[in-house]
């Protein structure tokens, strides 16, 4: 059985396609971003009559939304002892809050709405092996009994024997995000949404009482409120994002299998994480495992990294048989709580969802709901909580490449590169990226990112060039993949 390189979620559901913009039009509400959060974000503004228009640069779940583990989960990881010793109790259990009401109202939708995501509560635990962790998860599980949570800490796990401690986090649930997002979309057009595909947003003009997106289209949408959901800001008239926000990559894999683990979704407190749940599609079975995170663009082998993460399921869960695999990236904040409401402490009617800390899913529904509330003038009890211009402790800014970043690559020649490598070579005390495509023809790149200059990596697992800076992705050939990057890398015709 041949592995497809995709996710599982983007390759058994088809999505709708849309066309590009083609005139200058009007709206109430542009949001900017084709993943779970512009998308319910756009749903929510739909519901309460506003005139929505929705732009993607690429296709929908093109990012990470369509790129994930699908967890809905509002434990996230060992982060309920570290913001009670940041923040304190009330702001621990306010996060809780957030992304429990997030998951129930996804629920809720759906079962409105008639959506069949196969959306299924389940148990969510974290679990070590090693011994010298098991002090970390019972300072977690007592996080839990301050904050009401219900959860326990347990001896082992219900699908490691071996394990030796399990803080466990009941009724949270997993679902399938395609098909949700699916739905959403078929809601917003019957509501009268307009979505636009390959239409980037590119820059924006303020005037006293309107706002003009310029897109990559040449056209404008002229709006009252401007929302950019693109995981990334592409528009910031600051480098307050740039310089507080780092970008982290994964893979995982999706393994055939008539087994399945016991009932429960499973991630590993040790390093490496590995994380795991079941995945049912029709009658079909899979376990999903992923893991080997890493800062974006850090040079190494990402091929390396998908063998590894085989290996770990072969060994540990008895895997052979890898049906889809794919990569993803995250971006953080600081201390790990989305940035979410005004983009800048003036700006009154753009907004920003962005720095979901590898837990996009619940946190981006919290987030489009504190976005639907700003914008209608309603209370939201989690707005100061995710606001980007909330008081914190001092942040250390975290641009710039990774001090360990390597050039996967450097050690190849242009003569002895098979088809679908890349090498990187030196001219003029130049890095070049020459990639060779799958018909033996060679292009030359230049490796500068067109988002701010950093020097993007091979990544040769997934045929890109990742900018180790603010984690833009292009392919083998130049073109823009991932942002917030919106412009290729410079080809070279000739050295």
């Amino acid at each position: 059985m041949s592995t497809r390189h995709e996710s599982i979620w983007n390759g058994t559901v088809e999505q709708p396609s849309f066309k590009p913009l083609k005139e200058d039009i009007e709206a109430d509400i542009v949001v900017a971003g084709g993943g779970i959060a512009g998308i319910t974000t756009a749903f929510l503004l739909s519901q309460e009559g506003k005139n929505v228009v929705l732009l993607e640069a690429r296709t929908l779940l093109s990012g990470t939304s369509g790129y994930t583990t699908a967890k809905l989960s509002a434990q996230h990881y060992l982060i309920y002892a570290k913001l009670i010793e940041l923040y304190g109790e009330n702001i621990a259990k306010l996060y809780y809050e957030a992304n429990c009401n997030a998951i129930s109202s996804i629920e809720s939708w759906a079962e409105a709405r008639g959506i069949d995501c196969d959306f299924l509560r389940e148990d969510s635990y974290v679990f070590t092996k090693q011994q010298e962790m098991k002090s970390s998860l019972e300072k977690e599980a007592e996080a839990y009994k301050k904050l009401c949570i219900d959860g326990d800490v347990i001896e082992g796990s219900p699908a490691f024997s071996d394990a030796v401690a399990s803080p466990v986090m009941r009724n949270q649930a997993m679902f399938h995000p395609g098909k949700w997002l699916k739905g959403l979309i078929h809601e917003m057009e019957n509501a009268g949404v307009r979505i636009f595909e390959n239409t980037s947003l590119e820059d924006v003009e303020k005037t006293d009482d309107k706002i003009v997106c310029k897109t990559g289209t040449e056209h404008n949408i002229t709006c009252s409120d401007l929302v950019i959901a693109t995981h990334f800001p592409v528009y910031a008239e600051n480098k307050f994002y740039v310089n507080n926000m780092s970008a982290e990559s994964s893979v995982a894999m999706a393994f055939k299998t008539d087994k399945q683990l016991p009932t429960g979704m499973y991630i590993t407190a040790e390093m490496p994480k590995w994380t795991m749940r079941n995945v049912k599609v029709g009658e079909e079975s899979y376990i999903l495992v992923g893991g080997e995170s890493h800062p974006t663009g850090d040079g190494m082998s990402e091929e390396e990294r998908y063998n590894r993460t085989a290996l770990y399921a072969e060994e540990h869960l008895g895997l052979t048989k890898p049906a889809f695999r794919w990569s993803t990236r995250d971006y953080f904040s600081p201390d790990h709580i989305p940035l979410v409401g005004h983009l800048h402490e003036d700006t009154d009617h753009i907004y920003v969802l962005t720095g979901f800390s590898k837990w996009g899913l619940s946190n981006s529904t919290a987030g489009a709901q504190i976005i639907k509330d700003l914008i209608m003038g309603n209370d939201n009890p989690y707005i100061a909580l995710y606001s980007p211009q909330r008081e914190r402790e001092e942040w250390t800014a975290s641009s710039g490449e990774n001090e360990a970043v390597k050039t996967y690559g450097a050690n190849k020649t242009i003569e002895n590169l098979k088809n679908n490598q890349a090498a990187v070579i030196k001219k003029d005390d130049k890095d070049i990226g020459v990639f060779k495509d799958e018909n033996g023809e060679l292009h030359y790149i230049d490796l500068s990112c067109t988002h701010m200059g950093c020097g993007v990596k091979w990544n040769d697992g997934d045929l890109t060039w990742d900018c180790p800076c603010h984690a833009s992705r292009f392919s083998a050939t130049g073109e823009v993949i991932g942002g917030p990057a919106t412009e290729p890398l410079e080809k070279i015709d000739h050295l």
